[in-house]
């Protein structure tokens, strides 16, 4: 499945990239939010906030709101203007997938966006359609190759922060693929002369690595990639010393300083030849100051 943001001349807004979903599961829908609520198979309304429904909602719901008057809303009913999908990641929790103009296509926790909905919205929907499958996040986002740095970018913050990371821990990773890709975050880089590849530049761990996605039945990409280090450093695949491991995963838990995780990754996760660590410091900041900043 292939997302393109929607500030490229390829994008894909909130009805497409829900559409996209349902039809990898079979499911014909098409049109506007608004035609998408209209053909659910179960439809719920007249709640006050979806924070009072929260606690019932489950992966396939899908999330409708209505800002308020657009010039777009004339002829429809309901006034919906945006829908994004709750979706169930692969360690339980459940996290909510939409595009919107500012963001592109993104996933996020499901309390932050049930708390952007309720800021904005003025009337609130759910719809269910039956036959919804439960896919793995690695299924959700897949990045294609060939895509550009800044969707790179915007997809790898993204699924970090789908596995739990902090926007520090979120950070001081990202610095560290900037270093190792040339900003690019691209993962089919090959390093040249060597043996290093992808966004982490996986150089004597990359034969460990494609067995991985063999005997995990995985695609490589951003996901993957990003699956296998995290995998690595919580000790379900055992590529790392105890010691190193709880030194690191404890930083990443913890710390609430971008740079000072860059370093500490740097060190044990990456373990350079050529540190660079002042540029990996520089984007750890960079990119927090960028995404989490107020």
């Amino acid at each position: 499945m292939q997302w393109r943001t929607k500030k490229n001349a390829e994008g894909i807004d909130c009805s497409g990239a829900v559409c996209e979903l349902l039809k990898a599961d079979g499911i014909n829908a098409s049109g506007t939010s608004e035609n998408i609520y209209e053909k659910a198979t179960e439809k719920f309304s007249g709640f006050s906030s979806f924070a009072e429904i929260a606690g019932d909602l489950r992966h396939g719901d899908l999330l409708f709101e209505d800002t308020g008057d657009k010039t777009w809303d004339k002829g429809r009913k309901h006034g919906i203007d945006h829908v994004g999908m709750v979706i169930q990641g692969k360690d339980g929790n459940l996290m909510f997938f939409q595009s919107d103009s500012s963001r592109g296509v993104n996933i996020m926790p499901l309390n932050q966006a049930i708390q952007e909905f309720d800021k904005k919205a003025k009337r609130r929907y759910v719809g269910r359609y039956s036959g919804v499958k439960q896919p793995q996040m690695s299924d959700v986002v897949t990045v294609p190759k060939g895509t550009n740095p800044t969707e790179n970018k915007a997809l790898v913050k993204s699924y970090l922060e789908s596995k739990g990371y902090s926007p520090a821990a979120v950070a001081g990773i990202m610095g560290n693929i900037a270093v190792e890709t040339g900003s690019t975050f691209d993962p089919t880089l090959q390093q040249k002369g060597g043996n290093g590849y992808g966004i982490f530049q996986y150089d004597f761990m990359r034969k460990y690595y494609e067995q991985y996605l063999k005997d995990n039945n995985k695609q490589d990409g951003i996901q993957s990639q990003i699956d296998y280090m995290d995998d690595v450093i919580n000790g379900r695949v055992n590529m790392m010393s105890a010691g190193n491991r709880k030194k690191l995963k404890e930083a990443l838990d913890s710390l609430d300083n971008p740079q000072e995780i860059a370093r500490i990754f740097m060190e044990i996760f990456e373990n350079p030849g050529v540190p660079h660590l002042d540029k990996r410091i520089n984007n750890a900041k960079e990119i927090y100051d960028e995404f989490y900043s107020s």
